[in-house]
């Protein structure tokens, strides 16, 4: 399991970037970085609400 935080803003951006290009399904993706699916899922729906402050994890930026 990933360590709480351990992805930075700009990195799940990239992240779930990839997911939506189709760079494979939710699972396979989060299975490729390391995630629970419902880690992706909670970005996403993060993102979509907040934009790019939904994602930012203050503790590294």
């Amino acid at each position: 399991m990933a360590k709480k935080n351990a992805y930075s803003g700009a990195e799940k951006l990239a992240i779930l970037g990839e997911l939506e290009a189709g760079g494979g399904t939710l699972v396979e993706v989060a299975c490729k970085y390391n995630l629970h699916k419902n880690t992706l899922r909670a970005w996403r729906h993060q993102y979509e609400l907040n934009g790019m402050e939904g994602v930012r994890n203050p503790s590294q930026e």
